[in-house]
Order: structure tokens, then sequence, then C-alpha cells
């Protein structure tokens, strides 16, 4: 049975597979939704320029324009425990910010 790949992401049983692409998407898509949540004082015209790039070995790859990046840094911390948070296990140990 074909399953789109927004159910495959949603679905839970995935969460724990440390590899492929459906886990790194699930990745990308918390740290979309925790962005939010910890820079929700931001304006979302702000937000909305905050890409992710890639999640690879613990280590998730953001692009943001250079006065984002620099409020992205000093919320590394605080994104890196809200996204670990919501996977439920500690799947990053690093943020890298690329500035655009």
């Amino acid at each position: 049975m074909f399953k789109s790949v927004g159910n495959l992401i949603k679905s839970s049983n995935t969460k724990h597979q440390k590899d492929g692409t459906v886990f790194a998407l699930q990745i990308r898509q918390i740290a979309k939704s925790s962005i939010r949540t910890v820079c929700s004082d931001l304006p979302n015209e702000i937000t909305d320029k905050i890409k992710v790039k890639s999640a690879k070995n613990g280590v998730l790859t953001v692009i943001a324009p250079s006065l984002v990046a620099t409020e992205l840094q000093m919320r590394a911390e605080g994104l890196i425990e809200d996204i670990n948070r919501q996977f439920g296990q500690k799947i990053l140990r690093k943020i890298r910010i690329k500035v655009d």
C-alpha cells in the first residue's frame, strides 16, 4: 500500500530509525516547528527566511540571513533541547548556522 511522504513523516513508528530519508525529513519538520516556538518573539517575516538545510550525524545545518544567524546562535542550546524533547530522544548535539 502506498503511503504519502507526509504520513510517513508523521508516523511515530519511524521516529526510532536513525537512518534514511524519512528520519531526516522528520528532524527537519520538527526543527522548523521548534524554530517557530523558540523564536516566537521574532516576526514571521524573519522566521520564514530561516531554512533548515540538513540533519546529519547529530548536526543540524540551518541557513539564515546574517542578522538572524547571530540571534539563532544565541538560541542554539534552546533549539537543540526543544528538538530533542519533541523527538523523544537525544538526536542533535549541535546546530551549524550558515549565513545566507
